[in-house]
């Protein structure tokens, strides 16, 4: 029986149940296999890149199940795996879609306020590339399509990690388009905790 993956790789105790919560509440009758791996080990010291989990993951997965990843700090909307497995499902010509976003932020002592919204409408492909416009959580692929990348598949190096899922879904994108569905499907949710990007008073801030 064909399977949606979720990928998660947790490394803030505060809110990976949020991540988790959202997952279980999928409105779903879809078979839903949740990988989730903590950060520690022989990275623990430097930080795990997150390629390292995602490749030794996928590539043990069927090619006609699906893959998606939850970030710890994000949250899934209850149509999410409906809507993005739903579409691959109707459109056996498309191998990765994604949906549409929301970005709040998540200060310390509770209070949360929306940032804007990630891109939901151009199709990404060799003519515009989705690296910085969407998030990796925002997309569901075909495992099939790994079969036409060189692994590694997510870039391992610390240096990249900032940008890994971007990296992976540019590969992605090289390859085969990633159609939008048109539909919000989750929260990225930048945090006091978020790997990249710290809020600075209610502003959010990069950091490496």
């Amino acid at each position: 029986c064909m399977a949606v993956w979720v990928l998660t790789l947790w490394n803030k105790r505060e809110l990976i149940g949020d991540a988790v919560r959202s997952l279980w509440d999928q409105a779903t009758r879809r078979r839903v296999v949740h990988v989730c791996e903590q950060d520690v080990g022989q990275y623990a010291d430097q930080g795990y890149p997150p390629g390292v989990f995602y490749n030794a993951i996928v590539a043990n997965i069927p090619p006609e199940d699906y893959i998606a990843w939850l970030s710890d700090d994000d949250v899934l909307l209850p149509d999410y795996v409906e809507a993005l497995a739903g579409y691959l499902d109707e459109h056996p010509e498309a191998n990765a879609c994604y949906g549409q976003s929301e970005r709040w932020a998540l200060a310390e002592d509770g209070r949360t306020w929306k940032l804007g919204d990630l891109s939901g409408g151009p199709i990404y492909g060799i003519q515009g590339m989705p690296c910085c416009n969407i998030d990796g959580g925002q997309v569901m692929y075909r495992g099939q399509v790994l079969d036409r990348i060189d692994p590694p598949w997510h870039p391992v190096t610390m240096q990249a990690c900032h940008v890994s899922d971007g990296l992976l879904l540019n590969k992605i994108a090289a390859v085969t388009p990633i159609y939008p569905v048109g539909q919000l499907v989750m929260r990225n949710r930048i945090t006091w905790l978020s790997s990249h990007w710290r809020l600075v008073g209610d502003s959010p801030q990069f950091t490496h």
